[in-house]
């Protein structure tokens, strides 16, 4: 099985992946789930996801809005 460290960062990653669906900044993030810096918590998060918060909001977004049928490319470069 898992140590007791482990399952609380997986239990505190899952929700770290909630949050970050809301508009709080990653710092704001953060600090509701209890670390005292955000660079522990966008390490942590990095280690378990292998991309950083603010990319792995970018990727959700992204695909959302594929999903829909709309292209942030497309936005970009008009």
């Amino acid at each position: 099985g898992k140590n007791a460290v482990t399952a609380i960062h997986e239990y505190v990653m899952e929700r770290a992946k909630v949050l970050l669906a809301t508009d709080k900044s990653v710092s704001h993030v953060a600090y509701d789930l209890g670390f005292d810096y955000p660079q522990h918590f966008i390490r942590l998060f990095k280690k378990s996801f292998q991309l950083t918060p603010a990319a792995y909001r970018l990727k959700q977004l992204s695909s959302a809005l594929l999903s829909l049928g709309v292209s942030l490319r497309a936005s970009w470069c008009s």
